[in-house]
Parts: C-alpha cells; structure tokens; sequence
C-alpha cells in the first residue's frame, strides 16, 4: 500500500486515473445497490402478498371452523403459524355471536401497520346455507424488511467499493508501468534531445514488436525514433549539401577561372561588371580590379548594343545564345573579332548575365585560307578519272566533276547546293531498297566508308550502273570535319565478269559435292548390285524371287547411271553414248512417274515398240523425261490434269530446221510432253532454261531442271521447244536424230562367264564389299584373301612376293590411297597385275591408272560380268 501510495503521489496521471475510477465506480456502485435493495423490497412485498393469498384460500377455512366450533387451542396454533409468515406482525380474530364480540389477538398490537386486511369468518352448514359470524385482520409491518434490506444494501456497497478500490489500485499501478514511466521517459528524452544532440537513445522498450503487433505507445515511440533517425538523415543531408554547395563553388571558381574562352559577369541592369576570370584579363589587358565596375558595353563596338541586349533578355522567351560576331576593343584599343555566347542568371534578387568571349581572328584566317585550299581541290577533283562529289557537312553537293556529270545525268550547275539524294540516287540491286545516304555514314562514323555490294546508281535519265564508291570526310586543319567527298566508278563490266567467276566456282564447287556423293553412293550401289547378283545364282530360274532381285538389280544398275550422269552433268566424267532404242528408256521413265506422280494425275502415253534409234545415253534420256514429267506434276499438284507423252517419227526440212537454228534438216525422234497445268508467264517463258532460275517456292525446286534437260539435248545434237499459254497448260517438244536402223546396236552376248583358279589378294576398307567381291572371285572358282588395312596387305606381299598371281584394290582408303598403293606393290613385286576399283576419285581414272603401273581400271559398282571379264583379261595377259 506504500508503494501504491508512493506511485499515487508521484504520478499525477495515475492518481487523476485512480479519482476518475473511484468516483465513477462509486456513481455505478450506488446506483446498482439502490437497484438490487428496491428489488429485493419488491420481492418481499409480492412474497407478503403471496402470503395474504394463502392465508385466505388455504388457512381461513380451518380458522373459520375453529372458532365456530370454539376450538381456543386449535384457534391458538393457527394464529402464531400466521404469525411465522414473512412480515406479519398482528393477527387478531373477532367473533360475532349472541350480539357479543369475541376478540382472540396475537403479535404486537401497537406496531406500524404497512398493510393491513380483513378476511369474513364464514360457517358452511351446507353446500347451500353459508353464514357470516366474524372476521379475521391480519397487519403486515415493513419494519424489519426495511432495516435488513439497508443493512444488505450498505454490507454490499461497502464489499464492491472495496472491490473497486483494490481493481483501480491495481489498474493505477498497471497504467503506470504499462503507460506513465513510459510518457514520462518520453517528457525526459524530448526534453534532453535537440539539433545537436539526435544521438540520445529512446530506451523505453528492450525491443519493439513487429509493426503489424505494435499498440498505439509503441506505435507513437517507433514514430518518434523514426522522426529522430529522419532529423539525423536530414541533418546529414545537410550537411552533405553544404558540403557538395562548397565543393561546387569550388569547382565552379576553377572552372570559371580555367575555361580558356573569356568569362564576364556583369549586372544586367548597370551592365556593371562584376567577376572576371583569368582569360578575359589576358584578353583585354585589364586587371581584375580595373575591370570590377567598368560597363560591359564598353568593350563591345556596337552602337545601342546595351539598350538592345536588355531589350531582347526581358522577353520571355530569351533562351542563352550566341550573338553574331561583334567586334571588341581592348585596354590599349586594340580591336579583334570575337564571339559571344550569353546567357543570364538571378542571384541575390537580382539579374545578371554571363557572356563567354572567344577571339576568332585566326579561326577567320584559317577559313580564309580553307576556301582557297577548296578551290585548289575543287580543281583537282575536276581532274580526277573517277566520279567525284563533294558535298558541305549538311549534305548539299558542293562540287561534282565532270565523270560524275556524265554518270549522273545532273550537269554541275544543277547539282551545286543540291541535296545528294536528289543527283546521287542510289539502290540495292537484289532489294530495290534506296541505300542509305553515304554523308550521313561518313559524318557519323567521322571516316572513310565504302558503299556495300550490289550497290546501282540510277541516272537522271533511269539508267542503272553498278557502281563502287567510297565516302572520306574533309577535315579543316583543326581536324574539324566541314564535307565529304564522294569518289565513285561503273563496275558493271567488271561485276559481269564476276558474276560469271562465281558461278564457274559455284559449278566446280557442285562438281565437287557430286563426286564425294558418287563415291559413297557408289559402294552402296556395289553392296546392293553384288548381294542381289549372288542372290540370284543361289536361286532356281522356277524360284518367283528372281523376278524381284532382278528389278532390284535393274534399279541398281539405273541408279549406277545416274550417277554417272551426275559426274556427267559435274564435269567430272565422260558421257557414254551408244546407239540406243528410245523406247524402252522412255517407258522406264513413265513407271516411276507414275509411282511418284498423285493419283489425281492422269498418265496417257503413245509409245509404239518400234521407235527410231539414237546415238545417247540412256540414263541422260531417262533424265530428261523425269525433268519435264516432274515440272508437269508441279504445275497440275493443285487442280489435277493430264499429262501426256508421246514417241513419234518425224522429218525437218530446210525451213523447219532453220525454227531451232543448231538443227539440220533430217529424221528425227519427237518427244512430246504436255500437261494441262497453269502454263507459264511470257516473261518467265523466257527465262526457263536459265541456270538456277526457278518460279517454285524454297524446298520445291533449285532451278537446274530445265537447264540440265537444255544442256542434255543439246549435247546429243538435239533441239527442243516449248509452248505455253497461262491456264491453258505446256507443251514441251525435244528431238534427237535417228540413226540407220539396228546400226550401231551392240549385241547382247550371253555367253557364259570366265572363271579361273588363280591366287587373288582383294582389298577395300569397306568390310561390305570385301565379302561380296571375295564371293564373287570364289563362285568363279578363284583362291581370295581379303584385307582391310592396306598397310597390312603391303606386309603379307612383302612376306611372299609370289603368293598371289592377283591383286585388286580400292582406290580411295584411310591410309594409303589405290595409287601408292599399286606404286608400292610394284616396288616389292614389278611383275605383279593390280586392278584399281573405285566409286570415284579426281585422282584417278583409266589413263592415270596405267601411269602408276596398275593392268586395269573398274568403276564402282561392280557388276558380276564385267568385274569377271576384267580379271580374267588380265590374268590372261601375264
């Protein structure tokens, strides 16, 4: 209680938080207790009444009969049980009878009677005859009710207020831990804290809680040590300003001090000066202190310059510029051009202006003797064998000399001041797009600039050039760039000549690619060729398998032709002609059309049997059926058609042949092929036997078609033609001429194939080809070894230089190539045949083949018969 009266006294907000609880709790105390007592007064009254009730239902009856029948003792027990009940304190019994009362009293008669009532004593002879014969009072007194209700109501208002008292007490000594220490440590640091002393730590709580757990104290404390924080960011802030503001005024004094160009500050109402830095007192000769107070419009040479330059700085629109070159004059009179930039500025309630000074003297001598070097030069380009255009730092043309003149189309006098793009028009070849503009590349990258490739010139007149130029900027002695010259010449011949350079290459380099493809594809050949022939001789001529293998066997020898005509078409090999019936090659050709060609697409053909004979190679006509069935498809693939191909007999006189020019008059053999497809452009009619000219989309064609058939036809002495109209389809005519009847036909020799009992060493890294070549000798009745690794053929030679009567080998291998290899087989043993096989190889073929010592040279695939042949003959030559 000390220590509670101790906070009491020591904390105001507590002790007026203690008052304001204990005199609304004592409001709220009496005025319940006042409440509960009128309740509690209410109850019993309703209980006196419950009581009176009884009494006259349950207690009058038995009282009326007993003092009827005079029963005094019986009237005796009655009467104090009445008494016993809650606030009665009389009862008094009067009976009427022989006109005399008969009193029987019990309790107190002297007593307060609150309330008071009368109950008739009535007799029941019967159901019917009722008689009155007295009367029962019972007084109740509120006496003692009263007092113990009081007595109550004052215990229970003494026990809540000492309740109360406790509860506020302990809520004081609460609100003063939980509040007061913690406001009145607020009143302390707030007190102690100011501008130069934020460091004082507001140690109220040990650690704060999570924002989103903060009551409005901690709340107000965070905000508080917040507010501190933020006041020693802004002091700081300050401080740092203060301290950039000194550092810029620093930087500013030795800028402005240090800038070579003349600074003058003057008032711009006065024109006073006012500051001056280093350059300006060497320029003028004054010193600081002579110029502080001179007027500015002294040292300018201009009348009403003052008036004016205030004049034009109170419009709004005055923005800092540089005024036109003025003249000024110096301490000792001196007077110099120069330029001057101003620009203003409010300091101190009061307007300035700061104008830089520059003596441009020698910068008009320097021009001065730029425009004289212009002159010389502009001579010299006039001279100059290329096309040559000058052109200013804003891109008008200058100077154009006289090839330029004749390039363009623009004489010298319509060009000068132009802009470049109107007489320098120039686009990409492959785009159309106009190039971007060569001065503006120039100035930007401040060097010289080449035009790109497939750069044209358009004349003046639409005449196209290709042209190659370069862009350099003119510089003055400063090394400022003040133009650029064009110099430009027609390379049209020239890329001509290239053009046909690169695709000489491009050929040679498709020459390439065909004959690593011919190799590979040529050893696979070889294995499907060599399998399907062994397969055949294990097969009976009733087996129906043999049908199957022998048009895989076709197959293969087609294909083996065409990669012949691949090295064909590449250069890279020689053409087999022979006198050939047309007939058969074409109807190969139509088969796989039709296997490749959509079913939408219908084939109708007129091959008779007894078509003429040409001289060519089968494969090339096989080719260009295939070509001109393919274009037909494309040009159907859509809608459907018909293509139709046709044989025929025909004869060109004199002036039929002179329609193909190359052609003689004779017999000939007409291929015919038309679709009813969507016909070609005349435009692009033109154009179809162009190399790599091609109208179909990327991955649909490589534009060789037409010009491979072009080239095969011509080389067979043929011509062909082609008519087409748009939506109404394309026929294509080729003629190749006849040979005499069955003149020139090898025959067909079915004799039977050499065989032999000889020693052979076969070798080829293609593990394949060893085994179907080394079954193939030894189903001919010869001895095989077989080796992979041509070094080690070289040891088991080297071992026995007689073993083997035979020696066949690849030519292209891993380790050693055929050639040195045959060179070095020579070495061991010089009598020893060696036969070179090889799919293909720039380095080889069958005059190359006998320079390096070899008996013979075969192609690869290796057919049966010809591969026997082959080794017998040079076996048989030994």
């Amino acid at each position: 209680m000390v220590h509670v009266y101790r906070l009491i006294k020591k904390s105001r907000l507590p002790r007026r938080l203690l008052v304001y609880i204990l005199s609304c709790c004592l409001f709220l105390i009496f005025l319940s207790t006042c409440i509960q007592v009128y309740i509690n007064y209410q109850n019993n009254l309703t209980k006196i009444h419950t009581n009176l009730d009884y009494i006259e239902k349950y207690t009058l009856p038995g009282i009326s009969n007993s003092v009827f029948a005079i029963d005094t003792e019986q009237i005796d027990i009655q009467l104090r049980g009445i008494l016993s009940m809650e606030g009665i304190a009389y009862v008094e019994v009067i009976e009427d009878r022989d006109n005399t009362q008969v009193r029987v009293r019990r309790g107190d008669a002297t007593i307060r009677r609150d309330l008071q009532r009368t109950f008739p004593l009535v007799y029941t002879a019967s159901t019917v005859q009722q008689r009155t014969f007295g009367r029962l009072t019972v007084a109740v007194s509120l006496h003692d009710i009263r007092r113990r209700l009081i007595t109550t109501g004052l215990l229970a208002f003494a026990y809540s207020l000492i309740g109360i008292g406790a509860v506020a007490a302990s809520i004081m000594i609460i609100f003063h831990f939980v509040l007061t220490r913690r406001i009145v440590a607020l009143k302390e640091f707030t007190q102690k804290i100011n501008l130069n002393a934020l460091n004082v730590e507001l140690n109220i709580y040990k650690k704060l809680p999570a924002e989103a757990d903060q009551d409005e104290l901690q709340q107000l404390t965070a905000a508080i040590e917040s507010m501190r924080m933020r006041l020693i960011e802004g002091i700081n802030e300050r401080n740092r300003t203060e301290t950039a503001l000194l550092e810029s005024e620093s930087r500013y004094r030795q800028l402005f001090d240090n800038e070579s160009d003349a600074l003058i500050v003057f008032d711009i109402a006065s024109m006073s000066i006012e500051d001056v830095n280093k350059a300006a007192i060497d320029l003028y000769g004054y010193s600081k202190k002579e110029f502080i107070g001179l007027s500015f419009d002294q040292l300018v040479l201009a009348p009403n310059w003052a008036r004016n330059f205030r004049k034009n700085i109170s419009k709004s629109s005055f923005k800092n510029s540089q005024s036109p070159v003025q003249r000024f004059k110096k301490k000792d009179g001196t007077v110099f051009k120069g330029e001057i930039v101003l620009g203003h500025f409010t300091s101190q309630m009061r307007r300035k202006a700061i104008g830089a000074v520059r003596d441009i003297t020698e910068r008009v001598r320097a021009a001065q003797a730029i425009e004289t070097e212009k002159e010389r030069l502009a001579v010299t380009l006039r001279s100059i064998g290329d096309g040559v255009i000058s052109t200013d730092a804003g891109g008008k043309i200058v100077l154009i000399n006289a090839v330029a003149e004749r390039l363009t189309g623009w004489t010298q006098r319509e060009a000068i001041d132009a802009p470049l793009g109107r007489v320098f028009h120039i686009i990409n070849e492959k785009t159309r797009q106009r190039c971007a503009d060569p001065v503006k590349k120039v100035l930007k990258s401040n060097r010289i600039v080449g035009l790109a490739n497939d750069t044209v010139l358009v004349a003046r007149d639409g005449t196209e050039r290709i042209i190659a130029d370069s862009g350099a900027p003119i510089c003055d002695n400063q090394g400022n760039t003040i133009g650029v010259v064009l110099v430009f010449r027609d390379i049209t011949q020239k890329a001509e000549i290239e053009a046909e350079l690169r695709h000489a290459h491009k050929m040679e380099a498709v020459g390439t690619l065909a004959g690593g493809i011919a190799h590979e594809f040529n050893n696979m050949l070889g294995i499907i060729i060599g399998n399907t022939e062994l397969a055949l001789e294990d097969l009976a001529e009733w087996h129906p398998s043999r049908s199957y293998l022998r048009d895989i066997k076709a197959a293969g020898m087609r294909s083996r032709d065409v990669v012949r005509q691949l090295l064909s078409f590449s250069r890279k090999a020689e053409q087999r002609r022979k006198a050939v019936r047309i007939s058969p090659t074409v109807k190969d050709a139509i088969a796989l059309l039709r296997a490749s060609m959509p079913a939408f697409i219908v084939i109708q053909t007129d091959i008779p049997e007894n078509a003429g004979i040409i001289n060519a190679d089968p494969t090339q006509i096989h080719q260009v059926l295939i070509n001109l069935g393919t274009n037909a498809s494309h040009a159907m693939e859509e809608n459907g058609g018909m293509l139709k191909i046709s044989l025929e007999e025909v004869t060109l006189d004199h002036f039929k042949s002179l329609h193909f020019q190359v052609m003689k008059p004779g017999r000939y053999v007409q291929l015919t092929v038309s679709d009813t497809g969507t016909g070609i452009e005349p435009g692009v009619l033109e154009r179809v036997f162009d190399p790599y000219f091609t109208t179909k989309e990327v991955g649909k064609g490589s534009g060789m078609g037409l010009s491979i058939v072009h080239g095969i036809v011509k080389n067979h002495d043929g011509a062909i033609s082609i008519d087409s109209e748009p939506g109404k389809g394309t026929r294509v005519k080729v003629f190749f001429p006849l040979l005499d009847r069955e003149s020139g036909m090898e025959p067909i020799t079915l004799d039977t194939l050499p065989t032999g009992k000889e020693s052979i060493l076969f070798v080829d890294d293609e593990e394949s080809l060893l085994e179907i070549g080394s079954k193939i000798l030894e189903r001919l009745g010869y001895l095989v070894d077989t080796q992979s690794d041509p070094l080690k053929a070289l040891g088991l030679v080297k071992e026995d230089p007689s073993r083997y009567d035979l020696i066949i080998t690849d030519m292209t291998m891993p380790q050693i190539t055929g050639d040195k290899f045959t060179r070095e087989v020579l070495k061991i043993q010089p009598q020893m045949p060696v036969i070179i096989c090889t799919g293909f190889s720039e380095k080889i073929d069958s005059d190359n083949a006998k320079l390096v010592g070899a008996s013979s040279y075969i192609e690869k695939p290796l057919d049966t018969r010809a591969f026997a042949n082959a080794v017998r003959q040079v076996l048989d030559r030994i």
